[in-house]
């Protein structure tokens, strides 16, 4: 899992690529926490783009909505093919190894962008390569 801001710099041409995502994001304005377990990110994203990263976020800093989850949860939930009833965050907090926390209208109201941005994280290889079995 890399959650460092280097990372999310080299994620920017990909947001930037994917239709889905620029037609999707374009009114996403948010302070979003990305965090596994010692591992955390602030980033902003305005009009979609992300305008800022701070990895590790300040202390006390403020954000809109919070995706916590331990480093397994994560791998899996980005792994190129996810494993089953891990392809999303919700299925990963219905059974407790994911929290989604903060304002829940920002991430409603943006909740397409937002699931395209962590398709996007996934093509982008934060996971690890899962051999196929």
């Amino acid at each position: 899992m890399r959650f460092d801001s280097a990372w999310f710099e080299t994620l920017t041409p990909v947001l930037a690529a994917d239709p889905l995502y620029a037609r999707s994001s374009g009114q996403l304005t948010a302070r979003l926490l990305f965090e596994a377990e010692a591992r955390s990110a602030l980033v902003r994203l305005e009009g979609g783009r992300i305008a800022e990263v701070q990895a590790p976020p300040p202390l006390m800093a403020a954000w809109d909505f919070a995706i916590r989850g331990d480093e397994a949860a994560w791998d899996d939930l980005l792994a190129p093919v996810p494993p089953p009833r891990c392809q999303s965050v919700f299925a990963l907090a219905k059974v407790g190894r994911m929290r989604l926390e903060g304002n829940w209208l920002v991430l409603m109201q943006n909740l397409w962008a937002m699931t395209c941005l962590l398709a996007c994280m996934r093509a982008h290889g934060v996971g690890p390569p899962h051999a196929a079995a």
